[in-house]
């Protein structure tokens, strides 16, 4: 194994070999480099390892609006119901129609026709408008008929909340551990980069096992390690409550020890060499989710030391990461309720042809008040609108 060699295969690297992300850039990783590991050993960990870490916070990344490590939103999550109506949750944890019938259209007995048209975005006005042409050929009908009999109608509005949806998540497992140990090793092959620190005898089971796998990895080299993370908190509080974090140590006998954790409230700890290890060094990194940007490098200049990972969740405290787990969606709660009462305020204000500044006149309080109490109790709010209230008509 050279300087320019992979750390896992030792194939040779070159100018084009594809750069690398320490940590995921689809959980907010930013730091990358062309110096650890091949293209094809890249392409396997992302297609297998990676992209199960991936999944571990791909639920989370969604209901927190984390970004990736580019600053592009998290993708929406889908496969939920309400009744046979399929929904999905946008980034934020913002519930959204996903698919399924637009509208339909009944014969009532009377010989009048009723269309129900689905919409769950910002611009219902825009969605009605490009779902008239279908309208018009399910009907038989021209676009303008369409139109005025939508003019001359009665409409009603109603939002409701999806109501309780279930998700489980799961955290860990043996491709996503290799994942995370394989942050580590690359964490420590930056740092020792030019020395050939990783071809040691004392590394070759940690690579062994990011190259090729282990089902028992948590009996080999890696340990849940969910307990309090004593590190000083001046040195975590730039980083926000849910900071990710990745570092590795070395004790004076060269015994070499990772730890990964997860938006602070769950880890791992991995053994990366027994012995013979680079002795006193550390390597590793911390960013705020929220804000991949705001990242840096850990160093022996930081206060972080060997005993303090390797004594990090020594004695597993599950309760640790369940309140970590709280304090997550308790902060989901505060966001998620602002931005919903924000979307409140301006549809009312729409709905009564008011702009900001405007005095708050008796009907936009009477409507405000209306969305808010159904939207706190969780019942389905509605309103009927004349023919006056659809673009292009009039009374």
């Amino acid at each position: 194994m050279t300087d320019h060699n992979c750390i896992l295969c030792d194939a040779p690297l070159t100018p084009t070999t594809k750069p690398e992300h320490v940590w995921l850039q689809s959980g907010g990783g930013r730091m990358k480099s062309r110096r650890i590991y091949c293209d094809d050993c890249n392409a396997k960990m992302g297609n297998g390892p990676d992209a199960e870490l991936a999944e571990n916070m791909r639920f989370i990344r969604m209901l927190m609006n984390f970004p990736d490590g580019k600053g592009r939103p998290p993708p929406a999550y889908r496969g939920h119901h309400v009744g046979e109506q399929p929904v999905k949750l946008d980034p934020g944890g913002i519930p959204s129609l996903d698919g399924g019938k637009p509208f339909s259209i009944t014969n009532l007995p009377d010989g009048r026709q009723e269309i129900e048209i689905r919409v769950g975005s910002e611009d219902p006005e825009g969605d009605i408008e490009r779902l008239i042409p279908n309208i018009a050929g399910v009907l038989g009908a021209s676009e303008a008929e369409v139109r005025q009999m939508l003019a001359n109608g009665q409409f009603e509005r109603r939002t409701e909340r999806i109501g309780r949806q279930h998700v489980a998540l799961t955290f860990g497992g043996p491709q996503a551990m290799r994942s995370m140990l394989k942050t580590c090793l690359s964490l420590w092959a930056l740092r020792h980069l030019g020395h050939g620190e990783l071809l040691k005898p004392g590394y070759a089971k940690a690579r062994d096992i990011v190259r090729h796998g282990c089902d028992d990895l948590s009996m080999k080299l890696g340990a849940l390690a969910p307990g309090v993370f004593a590190v000083p908190t001046e040195f975590t509080e730039p980083f926000g409550p849910n900071y990710n974090f990745a570092c590795v140590a070395s004790d004076a006998n060269g015994r070499v020890t990772g730890y990964f954790r997860l938006y602070n409230f769950c880890a791992w700890r991995f053994v990366l060499c027994e012995s013979e290890g680079a002795p006193n060094a550390v390597s590793g990194l911390i960013f705020d989710p929220a804000n991949p940007t705001n990242w840096q490098k850990v160093t022996e200049a930081d206060p972080v030391t060997y005993e303090m990972l390797d004594r990090a969740g020594r004695e597993i405290e599950l309760q640790d990461a369940k309140d970590g787990l709280v304090r997550l969606y308790k902060e989901y709660q505060r966001t998620a309720s602002n931005t919903e009462l924000s979307r409140m305020i301006a549809s009312a204000m729409k709905d009564n042809n008011l702009k900001e500044g405007d005095p708050m006149t008796r009907q936009f309080i009477h409507d405000l008040a209306q969305r808010t109490t159904c939207w706190y109790m969780g019942l389905p709010y509605s309103r009927v609108f004349g023919r006056r209230d659809f673009p292009g008509g009039s009374d």
